[in-house]
């Protein structure tokens, strides 16, 4: 029994340890890149089109579309896709127009027929008009529920271009609520964010989140738009940077000024949605992004079922200081990766919030990869 609990005591460190180098090792290369995107080079800015798709999103349009027609930017234009909105979604758009003459927007009907013979799922299907129709040739993806967080977030995805990049991965963190599960969704945001920005700092990138992309429109038209995934309702953002991930040179965007904030889920029935579209892409990743995944996930596992096998044996004393000891490494490193990536109270929240993100990829991430999402909104 003593060897047993000395083998065991040994794997679940060297777990927790794997993944607190791993993660600060992450921090590290993402904090390199920072601020790189911020010093302009001597060519000047290229014009951008930035791209909105919206599904009666008329309260949130209200909200932070103002913020993206108002960037301080010198030659831009914003492409709203109005697919099929029941709400006043097309009257506000109307109106914005009269006042923004660099304003777009692109209407599409419920039922609006496409060359292929069929409709696209999710929102890939409006997300390809808007690029077909914008006019220049690099884009800025973000979603209606998101808003810039200052008035130079086109300056720095621009900047972060620079020569020879295809395509600019940008940060998005969820805004501060009151409530539990606003705290784990933006554990789990930030979480997610050191992985694959991490990643992609190494140049080894993996995914992305449409709220905050830029790419190169020649790269999407290259890689034949998304139509290696079309059937599949999410994957405009991570499938697609994975499909071109061999061919094109990636960058980041991790300036503060850089950032744009989303808002996150107020249910836990509309969180679980979320996922189950997020989700749903993962059967098509590359099989090394897979095993990447996979084996962080498995880390998880050693480790809480290292301290549940300890407590089990009754071998409370190591248990107690495993625990203790990863509750130590996981405050100091959401303390550093807090204060980089904006959640700066996260960090005396961050063990039990780490437990309950292993209850969700235990417990309800394997249910919702079994029963996919059928709607974008």
């Amino acid at each position: 029994m003593l060897v047993a609990t000395y083998i065991i005591g040994f794997v679940t460190v060297l777990a927790i340890l794997w993944q607190a180098v791993v993660l600060l090792v992450f921090l590290k290369r993402m904090s390199s890149k920072a601020g790189l995107e911020s010093v302009s080079g001597s060519q000047p800015l290229m014009p951008l089109s930035v791209i909105v798709c919206a599904r009666n999103e008329a309260p949130n349009l209200r909200k932070f579309l103002p913020g993206v027609l108002a960037q301080q930017y010198p030659r831009f234009e914003v492409v709203v896709v109005d697919d099929a909105s029941k709400d006043d979604t097309p009257d506000f758009l109307e109106e914005l127009q009269q006042e923004h003459p660099h304003l777009r927007v692109v209407c599409l009907e419920e039922k609006i027929s496409c060359p292929s013979g069929r409709r696209a799922a999710g929102k890939k299907f409006a997300l390809a008009q808007g690029i077909l129709a914008a006019k220049n040739p690099h884009l800025v993806l973000t979603d209606a529920d998101c808003q810039p967080l200052s008035n130079r977030w086109l300056h720095h995805m621009a900047t972060a271009f620079g020569q020879g990049v295809d395509v600019v991965i940008g940060y998005s963190p969820l805004a501060t609520t009151p409530g539990w599960l606003n705290r784990l969704q933006r554990y789990e945001t930030t979480l997610t964010a050191l992985l694959y920005l991490g990643r992609a700092a190494a140049g080894k990138p993996y995914m992305a989140v449409g709220r905050n992309l830029a790419y190169r429109k020649a790269v999407w038209q290259e890689a034949g738009g998304f139509s290696e995934h079309a059937h599949i309702l999410s994957g405009d953002d991570d499938l697609f940077v994975q499909s071109v991930a061999d061919s094109a040179r990636v960058s980041i965007a991790v300036h503060p000024e850089a950032w744009v904030e989303s808002v996150s889920q107020g249910t836990w029935r509309d969180w679980f949605r979320q996922k189950q579209r997020h989700l749903g892409a993962g059967k098509l990743y590359r099989p090394q992004h897979k095993g990447w995944l996979a084996g962080w996930a498995f880390s998880y596992a050693v480790l809480y079922g290292g301290m549940g096998a300890l407590a089990i044996f009754g071998q409370w004393v190591p248990a107690l200081c495993i625990l203790i000891f990863r509750a130590t490494v996981q405050m100091a490193i959401f303390g550093q990766a807090g204060r980089r990536l904006g959640q700066k109270d996260l960090w005396y929240w961050a063990f039990l919030l780490d437990v309950c993100y292993f209850g969700y990829l235990v417990f309800v991430s394997p249910f919702l990869i079994l029963r996919p999402s059928t709607a974008w909104k």
